[in-house]
């Protein structure tokens, strides 16, 4: 694969991906406002799990080309490449002169866009795979930040404690993950691919009981949930797509969603509504606006509080998510679209992308038509057809003809009025003596 092919199977990817993004923003725009803030979550996981998955499907399953460009009235794609043998009368396409010109005489532009951009084709894969390497490495120093502060963070004990093990065993979660607190660190948040890790601000040894329970209640919905894997998948979608706008927004409703639906699984602990919003707004506060972690899931953003608090309150707010026979329809949606989008490919027919140029001359063709010609060495068809349009002179044995001394100025003796050349003489007196 050429660097104009990569170039062209980046750009079915964008295309494709934002065609879902596109999709699922729309789903949501429509229907959204009656699904909980999971479903909500669910279907731009998918959506970006698909963008994912959509190029290696497209390299893998058979693919139905479209063309993207048509020049002279051809599909661009469909130049065939030259081959070696030599154009013959009857092969040639028919033409309207004998005299060749500018566009008779010039190889498709199709090829010739591939040819003379290949330097920018080159330029475009570079920056692409500097931006990803860039990403991909933010992402790696970030995990070893959080690994550095999980060795540094200390196990809760006392109240803290008692209280985890309450919610564990309500959710199920026992083993599953870890609790610590540390003084780095002055908002809750969660992180761990494999096994979760929930990291508390030292300070929460102070803060009283129904703030304890709101706290590890949000951060362990974090866990039950997978938030943390769901985030890192759409960290890696972003670094494969940094470029591309509508990725960055899906990311960011992504995180947006997983909050809304981490505090719709907190209130069905019996919480009531107003005192855990108070107690959001509370340690909101006391954590001075402090971030989580790049690859964690913090607890509070200050662009999201407020839209949280407002949704917290809302009794006619769906809080509870798709399950059973609508989540697989809704899983079944996705996988089948993402199959049919990994078969559409954008056409680029390889061969006639990849010719180079010292054949660029050998590819013959019409107005109306493309014809395979020989190599650049070979005459075009105006060419050939107007070489075949001469008067042709009988060939004879070398043994026919009688032996004659080299005479310089035979030829080229005027000929004089009224009598044939010596030549013309010559060849007719062969003929008559065969």
């Amino acid at each position: 694969m050429n660097s104009a092919d990569f170039c062209l199977a980046m750009l079915d990817s964008v295309l494709k991906a934002l065609l879902v993004l596109l999709l699922a923003w729309s789903v949501l725009r429509c229907f959204g406002g009656q699904w909980a803030a999971a479903t909500r979550h669910q279907v731009w996981r998918l959506a970006l799990a698909a963008t994912l998955l959509l190029p290696g499907l497209s390299l893998l399953l058979p693919a139905w080309q479209v063309p993207i460009g048509e020049f002279d009235g051809q599909i661009w794609n469909s130049i065939p490449l030259a081959e070696t043998e030599s154009p013959t009368r009857e092969s040639l396409p028919p033409i309207e002169s004998t005299l060749p010109n500018a566009e008779a005489s010039a190889p498709p532009r199709s090829v010739q866009f591939h040819a003379i951009y290949e330097p920018a084709w080159t330029l475009i894969g570079g920056l692409w795979l500097a931006g990803v390497v860039g990403a991909l490495l933010r992402l790696v120093l970030a995990w070893f930040a959080l690994q550095r502060l999980s060795r540094k963070a200390t196990l809760v004990a006392g109240e803290l404690q008692a209280e985890t093990q309450r919610i564990a065993d309500r959710w199920r979660l026992n083993g599953q993950f870890t609790v610590m607190v540390s003084a780095r660190r002055s908002m809750p948040m969660v992180w761990g691919f494999w096994r979760s890790r929930v990291l508390l601000p030292i300070e929460a040894y102070d803060w009283s009981a129904p703030q304890i329970r709101s706290a590890l209640a949000h951060e362990l919905a974090h866990v039950v949930r997978r938030d943390v894997r769901s985030q890192w998948l759409a960290e890696v979608v972003r670094a494969v797509y940094w470029f591309h706008p509508i990725v960055w927004h899906a990311v960011q409703q992504l995180r947006v969603e997983a909050e809304f639906a981490a505090d719709d699984l907190a209130l069905s602990l019996s919480q009531p509504p107003a005192e855990y919003a108070a107690h959001l707004l509370e340690l909101a506060v006391q954590s001075q606006g402090i971030a989580a972690r790049y690859g964690a899931v913090g607890m509070f953003a200050a662009s999201q509080l407020e839209g949280r608090l407002l949704a917290i309150l809302d009794r006619r707010r769906m809080r509870k998510p798709m399950r059973g026979a609508a989540q697989r329809m809704l899983l079944g949606v996705f996988l089948a679209g993402t199959l049919a989008l990994s078969l559409v490919r954008l056409g680029n027919d390889a061969q006639a992308a990849s010719v180079p140029l010292s054949d660029l001359g050998g590819i013959l063709y019409s107005k109306n038509e493309f014809s395979p010609g020989g190599s650049l060495s070979q005459q075009t068809p105006a060419i050939v057809e107007s070489m075949e349009s001469q008067p042709k002179i009988p060939q004879f044995p070398r043994d026919a003809l009688p032996p004659t001394s080299f005479d310089p100025s035979f030829g080229s003796t005027p000929a004089r009025p009224g009598s044939e050349p010596d030549s013309v003489r010559l060849l007719r007196s062969l003929m008559n003596n065969r």
